[in-house]
């Protein structure tokens, strides 16, 4: 389903376009899970997602002469995705397999979210000092204080400066429990922009295109800048 308006003005000098649609497709292909049956997956057409947004074009004629010719050109699109249906399941886990097993599930498939969503813990910031109630020399570690969320079950042995991750089921410690969605692939909205010119007979063109609001998966940075483990 599509609406849309093509536009013309001043004889030519400034023309565009603008579009809104809404988009359903069905019956995308799932690796649907099929424990005991001697494999762990069988692909069904149970996939159901929804495409919806706006976009516009604007051109522009800025000048026409007989040895001389500048157009500016700019569009710009929102796009909003959605998950409608995953048949009888209401979510699939993704890994992007970056890290070989040791992260597992980084990105999260789910009934009424978009596609492109990454899951995993929430950064607490560091350890301090002070989140410490001593330091115990015979057993080489630094003792938390009560109250501290422990972490050392992802992060391995804790001390000042390591990585603190947030506690989200709030029973005292970190643990695969407290992963949740921390990303969004997709864009807020995507354009560009050219300028084209034509100098006797040259032909000059320059093209932008950007992104904005797309949040990205760092992998470099979650593994030169951990204290132990990738997680």
């Amino acid at each position: 389903r599509n609406i849309g308006l093509d536009f013309t003005l001043w004889n030519g000098r400034l023309s565009g376009t603008v579009d809104a649609y809404l988009n359903k497709t069905k019956d995308l292909l799932i690796a649907f899970p099929v424990a005991g049956t001697g494999y762990d997956v069988q692909y069904r057409n149970l996939g159901d997602t929804q495409n919806k947004g706006l976009e516009f074009t604007l051109n522009g004629k800025v000048v026409q002469k007989t040895n001389f010719d500048l157009s500016v050109n700019a569009n710009i699109a929102f796009n909003r995705n959605k998950v409608l249906g995953l048949g009888a399941i209401e979510s699939i886990p993704g890994t992007s397999g970056w890290a070989s097993t040791a992260i597992g599930t980084d990105y999260m498939v789910e009934v009424g979210a978009p596609i492109g969503q990454m899951y995993g813990y929430q950064s607490g910031g560091r350890y301090e000092v002070s989140d410490f109630e001593r330091y115990d020399a015979a057993s080489n570690q630094w003792i938390l204080k009560e109250g501290v969320v422990d972490g050392s079950e992802l992060v391995g042995l804790i001390r000042p400066g390591s990585m603190k991750i947030m506690d989200l089921d709030g029973d005292g410690k970190v643990s695969v429990a407290d992963r949740t969605i921390i990303g969004n692939a997709n864009a807020l909205h995507t354009g560009g922009f050219s300028i084209t010119s034509r100098i006797y007979n040259f032909d000059l063109a320059t093209y932008f295109t950007w992104s904005y609001g797309n949040d990205i998966y760092n992998a470099n940075k979650i593994e030169y800048t951990s204290t132990s483990q990738y997680n």
